[in-house]
């Protein structure tokens, strides 16, 4: 029942502010640093993005240097990827395991954003298989901002 209760969420923040969203950010290496003077607070913050109709609706949680929440990517008419994230946060850096459902088989991704003001980056590069078969970045130092996911209210 929770995992529909969050699907259905998901869909609904997704349809609600399809329109106003921000478009991916073009990565430059200034613009992927760790380094900000943005100062991450504890709390929830919830992040969608949509581009036609597909959708990604983050929630990261943070208390201290501990981040959880929980991430669903939405392709329109595809199966999709829902599951919980866990990891720290180092600055305004969140390396996280996500552990998700994709047709109907778990798998386990590393996962790294940058938190911004107003959004937050999703890392992107080459993923490779690494300890106990989670995808991991295969060169995380030359990873790249794929996507900003816009800052929205936590329903």
């Amino acid at each position: 029942m929770s995992n529909l209760f969050r699907l259905c969420a998901c869909l609904i923040l997704a349809i609600a502010f399809m329109a106003c969203q921000p478009k991916a950010k073009p990565s430059t290496e200034e613009e992927t640093s760790t380094e900000s003077e943005f100062t991450v607070e504890d709390g929830t913050t919830c992040y969608l993005f949509t581009e036609g109709q597909d959708s990604t609706y983050l929630t990261l949680t943070v208390e201290g240097t501990k981040v959880t929440g929980y991430m669903a990517w939405e392709p329109w008419e595809k199966d999709g990827a829902r599951g919980d994230l866990s990891g720290t946060l180092d600055g305004n850096k969140v390396t996280a395991d996500w552990d998700y459902v994709i047709e109907g088989s778990e798998q386990a991704e590393e996962k790294i954003f940058i938190i911004e003001a107003d959004a937050v980056g999703e890392m992107t590069g080459e993923l490779t298989e690494g300890s106990g078969g989670k995808l991991v970045l295969k060169d995380p130092a030359n990873a790249k901002i794929g996507t900003y996911l816009g800052k929205v209210n936590c329903q």
